[in-house]
């Protein structure tokens, strides 16, 4: 598994893959359109997850191979399972909520990115305030976890 970060790094389209997940907020949308585009136009499958698949899934159904929609952290296995077998379905989905316990983060992955040095934690999800501007207080139905 490798990370890109498109605002850190080039993103080397041509190094051989098998899937590409990409998380979509609605900011990032555009952007992760086109990035979608560039692998499939190689023949490589993309999932597109996040708040933007799972609020406005029919605009993002277009520009993937399959959608998530929830947290992908329940049902990861099952997309992995499916993409090893060449079976991707168009659409997965899960429960938005609580961040799945027992889970360790992946620091590696962020090595070398240019990150500042800072240790990540997860503390809560969500937001209690209903501003009609924000897609955090949509995605999780004005909840705090």
């Amino acid at each position: 598994m490798v990370l890109y970060d498109d605002r850190m790094e080039e993103i080397p389209f041509d190094e051989p893959t098998d899937l590409v997940a990409i998380t979509v907020e609605t900011y990032t949308a555009r952007r992760a359109y086109e990035i979608s585009a560039e692998f499939r136009q190689r023949g490589v499958p993309v999932i597109l997850g996040g708040m933007h698949p799972t609020l406005i899934p029919e605009e993002t159904r277009p520009h993937a191979d399959a959608i998530f929609i929830g947290d992908a952290e329940t049902g990861w296995a099952e997309v992995l399972n499916d993409a090893r077998q060449g079976r991707l379905k168009p659409e997965y989905r899960a429960p938005v909520g609580r961040p799945q316990t027992g889970t360790l983060t992946r620091r590696d992955l962020f090595k070398g990115k240019g990150y500042l040095p800072v240790t990540l934690l997860q503390f809560s999800r969500g937001c209690r305030f209903a501003c009609n501007f924000c897609a955090v207080s949509a995605y999780f139905d004005r909840t705090q976890f």
